[in-house]
């Protein structure tokens, strides 16, 4: 039991990917507001509309950490009730609100700062939007939005284009109430809202060799299958290419047993002559590796040999202890390696003699 508690482990520690963390701080690009009934609330409510870059996490990334990170700049009063949304689909600032905005599919968050509640304190907040910034990205979005309403009576200002506040104003008994919900975009110069985001990527290169039955480097085969296979280790993967004679062919890829290990194929076949081989490998975060490149030789054509000279013809009855053999052989392929003489009688073959050249005289003597 203990062996096979080792074999696992160094098995194991052959397909771990190497990951690193990194943080993204996405300041809020483009910022809007609007008014109107929220037709789930039933209340005429003020919207602030804000989106955040996201396209620069690198596909296949695993996002750890998501916050949405905004100011409360005023608190005066009995503030009112805020309702934070994450909005799908892109927008823009310049968008008309009554057929863009307004319509835009909008989730009620869940959290310490979401649902209905009121904002009592000033200063920085955090509302964790983890679930939802990775079904964005998941969804191949470019930027993620967060919509937040106010329900109250209330006014709204817009300093200039790019900077955009909302101020509540409750003027229904008991005196005034005002929350300054500050939610500027890059444009400003302070108290920007932004997105805080720890994702992790792979920056480990695949493991890549050719198994079999790829053939060796240096091989002469005659047939004219080319069978080219490799296994690969990789967390993340992504291409798989096996390069003959300069042209790129797609290799089909099929999990292995073991976790994060892949076998890839490639079959065709291919003329008489010279070949050379290689496979290339990248994964999702462009980490690549290649093996090393093969060559062969394909030879289809069987060489020539034939009785010369001194041979006895078939058949021919002698009274002699020896036997005088002349031959000679060529080949158009990768030429010949040797000729090999073998002598039988009625019991079997009692002699096999192999000589590296095209043209040999042999005799065989002291024969019974």
């Amino acid at each position: 039991m203990k062996n096979k508690v080792w074999l696992i482990t160094l098995i194991l520690l052959l397909t771990i990917s190497t990951v690193s963390a990194t943080n993204l701080k996405a300041n809020a690009t483009d910022d809007t507001t609007i008014n109107g009934l929220d037709s789930a609330l039933g209340e005429q409510m003020w919207r602030g509309y804000l989106k955040f870059p996201i396209k620069d996490i690198p596909s296949g990334a695993t996002i750890t950490q998501a916050d949405f990170v905004f100011y409360v700049t005023t608190v005066t009063g009995t503030p009112p009730t805020t309702h934070f949304y994450n909005c799908s689909n892109d927008w823009l600032e310049s968008d008309d609100a009554d057929t863009v905005l307004v319509p835009l599919p909008c989730t009620h968050l869940t959290g310490p700062l979401a649902g209905t509640q009121a904002i009592t304190t000033t200063g920085l907040k955090i509302q964790d939007v983890l679930t939802q910034v990775k079904d964005s990205f998941n969804n191949g979005d470019k930027n993620f939005s967060i919509a937040v309403n106010v329900s109250a009576f209330f006014s709204a200002h817009s300093s200039n284009p790019g900077d955009v506040s909302i101020t509540v104003g409750n003027t229904t008994g008991g005196g005034a109430t005002t929350n300054n919900y500050q939610f500027n975009s890059s444009e400003a110069n302070t108290s920007k809202p932004y997105l805080n985001i720890t994702y992790t990527t792979d920056t480990t290169n695949p493991i890549l060799y050719f198994i079999s039955p790829t053939p060796t480097n240096g091989t002469n085969q005659s047939s004219t299958t080319l069978y080219v296979n490799v296994s690969m280790t990789e967390l993340n993967p992504d291409t798989n290419l096996t390069d003959i004679d300069g042209t790129n062919y797609s290799m089909t890829c099929i999990p292995a047993p073991l976790a994060t290990q892949y076998y890839c194929n490639f079959t065709a076949h291919f003329s008489d002559g010279s070949h050379n081989f290689k496979v290339y490998a990248n994964d999702t975060f462009g980490n690549y590796n290649t093996t090393e490149r093969r060559y062969i030789t394909i030879d289809t054509i069987a060489p020539y040999v034939a009785y010369t000279g001194l041979t006895k013809a078939n058949g021919t009855s002698a009274s002699q202890n020896y036997i005088l053999i002349n031959a000679t052989s060529s080949d158009t392929g990768t030429g010949v390696a040797n000729l090999t003489f073998v002598l039988s009688d009625s019991t079997g073959e009692i002699n096999r003699t192999s000589i590296s050249a095209i043209n040999v005289t042999l005799n065989f003597t002291n024969l019974p």
